[in-house]
């Protein structure tokens, strides 16, 4: 009787009762576990992938579960042997601006804080949307471009649209090149809607306008609208949001809208203001907005983000962003006639990278942002930079030694020691031994 008393209390202890916490923690796995795979099972059965032959690629989204048997499809739909591969029919990018600017293009503006980033890439955008010429390059037609800004106050936005509205363009009698360029002026009202647009939550959709000759006193059709701006503070005013555009939701969100308006072009001014919790010097946190760039490529809409330069003079951050990048602008200080430019601003802007154009086809440029004054108009005008600028620019970007900088601009070494003694007695340049620096003055001096 005893035996069986023990036996039945040993088989007791080995079976764990309902109260046990280790039982309950097991069966709280096995049903979260069971949850995640009857929703994984609804999903694929839900997915009805369209067929291949005729669809568009790129409206079917990567988030969805793929088998493997779906993956396959894909891949044998898109497979080509070499023979076969002159016959892929895949669209080609089409030009935007000149042969540097294409559809689906990644590029970067960067530069020193108040040199004149947003002036440029607020000037690019309105002649893409107007069809308009950039300095000695035209815009193959109008497109639609998406603006938005995260850091400046929308009166100084409001401000800018205003100016580079009515503003005339002036550029040397001849363009790099050899080309012509003639002045003109880009007309077409965006910001001046702002209210209306904020009110409905959506811009306005209009036509393309038709392509801008490059004539005195031309202008565009005032109905057209092809420039939309997405401003923080709007964002923030009539839809309770900031923008932070590390987060999927909120690419995807960029993405369907770009979709739906059929933009053409995206500005993202400035990549530290949009970007919240992105670290900047860490290569592998750019992997959180890598595949959503490479998504609006496919989708055949460029990207030009704006961004500031470091102490050192190159862009700020990790440079795998400059990877995938089709063509990157460098800004740096060009020397103001009597100081400072106190209105608009004043640089130098150069191709640094640049995958879709020669060198002879983008040229350094000196740029001059002349905002209005009494009894003047606004104003742009352009021209080549002078051996002194270039010299500047070349130790901005990085060269010191004077073999180098005298290989990179064409000239004698002479030419270069006569230009250091010059930036010495002005205060801009420092030479350590045989190498060249920029003196922190002038680092620390620019301003807009």
């Amino acid at each position: 009787m005893n035996t069986n008393s023990n036996s039945n209390n040993q088989s007791d202890k080995s079976v764990p009762s309902d109260s046990d916490p280790s039982l309950q923690s097991n069966l709280l796995y096995l049903r979260a576990l069971k949850g995640l795979l009857l929703v994984n099972d609804k999903l694929t059965r839900e997915f009805d992938p369209s067929p291949m032959n005729g669809s568009d690629p790129s409206q079917i989204s990567p988030s969805l579960p793929l088998n493997s048997s779906d993956w396959l499809d894909r891949f044998n739909a898109s497979i080509c042997s070499s023979a076969t591969l002159g016959e892929l029919t895949v669209p080609a990018r089409q030009p935007i601006l000149g042969k540097w600017f294409h559809q689906g293009d990644l590029g970067f503006i960067y530069g020193p804080r108040g040199l004149g980033k947003t002036w440029l890439a607020l000037h690019i955008a309105r002649q893409c949307a107007d069809g308009g010429p950039v300095g000695p390059w035209t815009a193959h037609a109008p497109c639609p471009v998406l603006y938005i800004d995260g850091e400046m106050p929308l009166d100084d936005i409001r401000q800018r649209d205003t100016i580079l509205n009515t503003v005339a363009i002036r550029g040397p009698a001849t363009a790099p090149g050899g080309r012509s360029s003639t002045p003109s002026q880009a007309l077409s009202p965006s910001l001046s809607s702002l209210t209306s647009v904020n009110n409905s939550g959506n811009p306005r959709q209009s036509e393309p306008s038709a392509p801008s000759s490059p004539t005195p006193n031309d202008s565009a059709d005032p109905q057209s609208n092809n420039l939309f701006y997405l401003h923080h503070e709007a964002l923030f005013h009539n839809g309770g949001k900031v923008f932070n555009l590390s987060l999927p939701e909120v690419q995807d969100a960029i993405l369907e809208l770009c979709q739906q308006r059929g933009i053409q072009i995206l500005f993202l001014d400035n990549l530290s203001c949009l970007f919240a919790g992105l670290t900047e010097n860490g290569a592998d946190a750019w992997e959180q907005v890598l595949p959503w760039l490479l998504n609006l490529r496919r989708n055949r809409i460029a990207v030009v983000f704006v961004a500031h330069a470091g102490r050192s003079g190159t862009m700020r951050g990790t440079s795998r962003r400059e990877d995938a990048a089709f063509w990157v602008i460098q800004l740096s200080q060009a020397r103001a006639s009597g100081g400072h430019a106190r209105q608009g601003a004043k640089f130098i802007a150069t191709f640094v990278k640049n995958r879709n154009a020669t060198d002879a086809e983008c040229p350094p440029l000196e740029w001059h942002f002349h905002e209005p004054s009494p009894g003047e108009a606004a104003r742009i005008t352009w021209k080549a930079p002078s051996t002194r600028d270039l010299f500047r620019q070349a130790i901005h970007s990085g060269l010191s030694a004077a073999g180098e900088i005298a290989h990179e601009l064409g000239v004698s070494r002479g030419m270069i020691s006569r230009l250091a003694v010059e930036g010495e007695r002005e205060g801009w340049l420092v030479k350590r031994g045989r190498q060249y620096q920029l003196a922190s003055l002038a680092e620390s001096s620019l301003t807009e």
